[in-house]
């Protein structure tokens, strides 16, 4: 298998204050033209990805599916078909927006939140027992608004503490296990200023105990909405 640990990427360029204003206005074509001539102009394909992202399609030209094949092992490290980690990503105006990934133990996900094609990331999903590498490392994610973790294993939360998602409005936790106090440890632990919804399961044994260990530790999070489901035994 491919061994995302042992990567190495080709340098890629990186503007801090077209990334701030990016960020502030994804949409706007203007100032997706201008990040897209400062890319261009030093080589870095990200730019014509960009351009070509932001216009109509040409009817006969090339595709941007073809274009991110031919540049996927410069961005990511891996050649495009090598991984099955990869079940979906959504990209608009040169960079990932959305993204479903499933881990396997060769596959540490936590390496590719620094990457710059991810540092737009949106929209996150891990699934099928994700493990706690794939929550190292969020904090490089700025603009992640929804995450959602599913089948995670005791613990894995873990690595969410000490960690600032300073845009994430949407949490969805569904643990086979149930929330447990640990969990709920972790979670006082993260800085969330953004966040609004906060959904997840508890096991019948021991549900009203960890339910009101969490109702405390959101008083952190006085706008949160929480939905907290019961599980069958």
């Amino acid at each position: 298998g491919v061994i995302l640990k042992a990567m190495t990427f080709s340098p890629e360029a990186i503007h801090r204050e077209l990334d701030a204003l990016l960020r502030a206005h994804f949409d706007d074509p203007v100032t997706v033209s201008v990040y897209s001539d400062w890319l261009e102009e030093r080589g870095d394909p990200r730019g014509e990805l960009m351009r070509m992202q932001s216009q109509p399609p040409i009817e006969g030209g090339p595709t941007d599916g073809a274009f991110i094949d031919r540049h996927w092992e410069r961005w990511f490290g891996v050649p495009p078909a090598a991984p099955n980690m990869w079940n979906g990503l959504s990209w608009s105006s040169g960079f990932v927006r959305e993204a479903t990934f499933y881990r396997t133990a060769e596959h540490p996900l936590s390496r590719l939140w620094a990457l710059p094609v991810m540092r737009f990331l949106k929209n996150l999903t891990l699934l099928a027992r994700a493990g706690p590498l794939a929550f190292e490392g969020l904090w490089q994610l700025p603009c992640l608004q929804v995450l959602r973790g599913d089948a995670l294993n005791p613990g894995d939360l873990a690595a969410l503490a000490g960690q600032r998602l300073p845009a994430l409005e949407s949490l969805t936790l569904e643990l086979p296990a149930g929330l447990r106090d640990d969990d709920v440890r972790a979670l006082q632990r993260v800085e969330l200023p953004a966040l609004r919804t906060l959904c997840c399961n508890l096991r019948p044994v021991g549900a009203s105990a960890v339910a009101g260990a969490l109702v405390r530790a959101l008083t952190r999070w006085p706008a949160v909405t929480t939905r907290l489901e019961l599980d069958d035994e």
